[in-house]
């Protein structure tokens, strides 16, 4: 079977292939190909993965998407930047250590300050799912999701997320019709999310979560340490196999 895995670090996890045991990953461990980039945003996550399916037979695709205030910026040194609420790196991951965290924070400070839109971003987010959950149906492409370290929003934080869209705040009324308006866009694509393509058959289920939810180990710097990463790895299995868990 060909399996193909995509997400940020959490599928990505750098921090073993640092340690020189690249060997504990999940994705590892399922024989998977890992496309996964540290920082990356859902919109890396997407385009890398429609870049794979055009040019490889997969039979199993696995997503851990991320959080959606990430973005992604092509560079004129012909890499891509990878945009965070606290930093920026590229293809090459300069920018996430420290001595080269601030190597690109103007290109990080400008994204925040004039680009960051929560309501454009999850509703590209959004569409890239029921893009690939279509596609997949369609090529007989068992696909599997998960949210990597932020669940999915719940009905209040859609409304704080409907509230960036453009719309007239001329007046409360006119700006509440907005915000009602942009709720239902989300949550009508949310609502089309089909719980088969989730770990655990559960929408949204969320990797970060099930660790805390576990009280399983972590890394030093925050990331599912070995165990967790391990039975993070096992669930997925499961999950594959339509067997259920009482791991939640």
């Amino acid at each position: 079977m060909n399996i193909l895995v995509n997400g940020d670090s959490f599928t990505h996890e750098r921090h073993f292939a640092r340690e020189n045991k690249p060997d504990l990953t999940w994705a590892y461990s399922l024989k998977a190909k890992n496309i996964a980039l540290g920082g990356s945003s859902n919109d890396r996550i997407f385009h890398t993965t429609i870049e794979h399916l055009n040019k490889n037979q997969v039979d199993i695709l696995i997503l851990g998407w991320t959080v959606w205030s990430r973005y992604w910026l092509t560079g004129r040194n012909g890499l891509y930047f990878h945009i965070g609420t606290n930093y920026c790196t590229d293809d090459n991951l300069k920018g996430f250590d420290n001595n080269d965290k601030n190597v690109h924070k103007p290109i990080q400070e400008f994204y925040m300050k004039n680009c960051l839109n929560e309501f454009l971003n999850f509703k590209r987010f959004t569409n890239y799912y029921l893009h690939l959950q279509e596609y997949c149906k369609l090529k007989n492409i068992k696909f599997l999701n998960f949210m990597a370290t932020q669940p999915l929003p719940d009905t209040n934080e859609i409304k704080l997320i409907a509230s960036e869209a453009h719309m007239n705040k001329s007046d409360k009324d006119l700006e509440a019709q907005g915000i009602k308006y942009n709720s239902k866009i989300l949550t009508d694509a949310l609502s089309k999310f089909d719980k088969e393509c989730w770990v655990n058959k559960k929408v949204g289920f969320c990797f970060n979560t099930w660790v805390d939810n576990n009280k399983l180990d972590r890394w030093h710097d925050g990331h599912p340490g070995q165990q967790a990463s391990k039975q993070w790895g096992e669930l997925i299995k499961l999950t594959l196999d339509g067997v259920g868990s009482t791991i939640l």
